[in-house]
């Protein structure tokens, strides 16, 4: 190996080790508590290598906001090599939604975050363009998903678009995340379960919108059991 390449080998972990011990404080304390000094010792790095590497707090707040999309991208991806109708397989990425929101509690509200100017600004054109792309991929394969349903005849006659359903889908999503999320003042009193909810309500959503099989002829709850046990047992035990 190369001087170079062992050089670049090198950076790219620590790359991954200040965005491991970032994406953990931003678990911990939200994002007052990502302060670079304290990240700066977790890693046992000088926080000037911090700044080699992401140009300010907010850069790394998207560039640990962009890892999440692309594991929500890989995990949604699967749905094309699943077997059964197209609902099935968008039933895929309902899990596997729901195992990320497992595997990152944050990430929603990170998202929420780095979408506002005042951190998104201040993130590098490189930062901004790989978060966006990530997320490009993850409504991509929504929408594939969809326009499959539409090739199979399974989706037709009540005029729901895929524009319509994607923008259905992801705002039931990020609605049940967001008011789960940090302190449930809209849930104050309420005996509401937003994402225990979010299963049935993505297919009411699908019912409304004439795909079929209809959840009163399916059972979507065995075939999500099984998409769970097949794909994401490790993160669910």
């Amino acid at each position: 190996m190369s001087i170079q390449d062992r050089k670049q080998r090198e950076r790219e972990q620590r790359n991954t080790l200040i965005l491991d011990h970032a994406d953990e404080l931003l678990k911990e304390h939200g994002y007052l508590g990502l302060n670079l000094d304290q990240l700066a010792d977790r890693i046992e790095y000088a926080k000037a290598t911090i700044y080699n590497h992401f140009i300010s707090k907010e850069d790394l707040m998207v560039a640990v906001a962009t890892r999440h999309l692309v594991e929500r991208g890989n995990a949604f991806s699967l749905w094309e090599d699943h077997e059964g109708r197209s609902r099935e397989k968008m039933c895929v990425i309902g899990v596997a939604d729901k195992v990320m929101s497992i595997r990152y509690p944050h990430a929603y509200s990170l998202g929420q975050l780095v979408a506002t100017d005042s951190i998104w600004q201040k993130a590098s054109p490189e930062n901004q363009q790989a978060y966006q792309e990530a997320g490009m991929r993850c409504m991509r394969c929504m929408l594939d998903a969809i326009r499959y349903a539409e090739e199979q005849g399974d989706l037709s006659g009540t005029g729901a678009t895929a524009a319509h359903l994607v923008t259905g889908l992801v705002s039931l999503s990020k609605g049940a995340y967001l008011m789960t999320s940090g302190i449930k003042v809209v849930l104050c009193g309420l005996d509401l379960d937003p994402v225990g909810l979010l299963s049935d309500n993505f297919h009411i959503l699908m019912d409304g919108a004439g795909w079929h099989p209809l959840s009163t002829e399916f059972d979507y709850k065995a075939s999500e059991s099984r998409i769970r046990e097949r794909y994401f047992s490790t993160d669910l035990n």
